[in-house]
C-alpha cells in the first residue's frame, strides 16, 4: 500500500512535469514562431521602401544602377547612296591612326595604354571589314568602357572620328536600332560613361 502510493504520487508529478515542460515548449515554439514573422516583415519593409526609392528616383535611379555596369556602345555609320571606296577608306583610316586586325577583319584606335578606344567594322554581316573589295556600304562602330581609364573621353575621340569621316565620305550616323543618332542620345551615353569614370 504505501509502495503504491509512492507510486502513484512518482506517476502524478512525472505527469505535472511533463504537463509542464509540454507548456514551456509550447511558448518557445510560439515564441519563434513571432521572432520569425518579425524578423521577415521588417525585411518586407526594407524590400518595398527601396523599390519606392529607385521608383521615385526615375532616371536618376536608371543612371545609377547603370553607373556600376560596362557601358557598350554601338553605332553605324551608312553611305547615302554610292557605297565607300574602299581605297578611300583605306587611306583615310591609315592617316587617322587606326590599326587593322587582319584576323578579326576590323580596325581599331588603340591609345597608349594599349587600350582600345574604338572599333570599326563592316555594317554588313558578318562584320568583316575587306577592304580587298572595291566598296562598303557601311561602318558599325563600337565602344566599349570596359577596362577603360577614361571612356568619357574615348568617346569624344569618337564623335570627332565620326564628325571628320562623315565631312569626308558623307552618311547617315544611326544608333544601335539604326535610327538617326541624335545630340540627346550622345549626351546620355557621355553621362553613363562619366558615372563609370566616377566607380572606378
Amino acid at each position: 500500500m504505501h509502495v503504491e502510493l509512492i507510486r502513484l504520487h512518482f506517476l502524478d508529478k512525472l505527469s505535472s512535469n511533463i504537463y509542464m515542460s509540454g507548456s514551456m515548449f509550447l511558448w518557445v515554439y510560439l515564441l519563434s514562431i513571432v521572432c520569425v514573422l518579425y524578423v521577415f516583415l521588417r525585411l518586407a519593409s526594407n524590400r518595398s521602401s527601396q523599390i519606392g526609392t529607385a521608383g521615385r528616383g526615375g532616371p536618376t535611379g536608371l543612371a545609377d544602377a547603370q553607373s556600376a555596369r560596362v557601358v557598350n556602345i554601338g553605332l553605324y555609320c551608312l553611305s547615302n547612296g554610292s557605297p565607300y571606296s574602299s581605297q578611300r577608306l583605306q587611306q583615310f583610316f591609315d592617316g587617322k591612326d587606326l590599326a587593322f586586325d587582319g584576323e578579326k577583319g576590323i580596325y581599331q584606335r588603340v591609345n597608349s595604354k594599349d587600350q582600345v578606344v574604338f572599333t570599326l567594322a563592316s555594317a554588313s554581316e558578318p562584320g568583316h571589314l575587306n577592304l580587298t573589295e572595291d566598296s562598303v556600304d557601311g561602318l558599325a562602330i563600337l565602344m566599349s568602357s570596359d577596362d577603360m581609364q577614361s571612356p568619357a573621353d574615348a568617346f569624344d575621340q569618337l564623335l570627332v572620328f565620326l564628325h571628320e569621316f562623315t565631312t569626308e565620305f558623307g552618311g547617315s550616323l544611326l544608333d544601335v536600332t539604326r535610327q538617326p543618332l541624335t545630340q540627346s542620345l550622345c549626351q546620355s551615353y557621355r553621362e553613363q560613361l562619366l558615372a563609370c569614370e566616377a566607380n572606378q
